[in-house]
């Protein structure tokens, strides 16, 4: 029996390796950008991680950012320095 040959295009998940050569960007940024945004362009499994092909496809087709409207160009997404920043999370509920 000889082993079947599964080319990158055609799997769902990755790993770190398969990822940069399919990519053609660097080991250890693919290690990073999944490390900053895991669970949303990939997964933690075992010790390794794990690119979700088609979210990174689209999370670098879009530069980087996943929220972003169909007709429209991405949205930039807001950070806060302190949840006390954010409009109405924190909001007086003794009044």
């Amino acid at each position: 029996m000889s082993k079947q040959v599964i080319l990158p295009g055609d799997k769902f998940l990755l790993t770190c390796n398969e990822a940069a050569e399919y990519f053609g960007i660097g080991e250890k940024k693919v290690r990073k950008l999944i490390q900053s945004n895991l669970g949303v362009i990939g997964v933690h499994a075992g010790n390794r991680y794990m690119v979700i092909r088609p979210k990174f496809e689209e999370f670098i087709l879009n530069g980087g950012n996943l929220d972003y409207k169909d007709d429209g160009p991405a949205i930039p997404r807001q950070v806060y320095d302190s949840p006390f920043d954010v409009p109405g999370l924190l909001q007086d509920t003794n009044t």
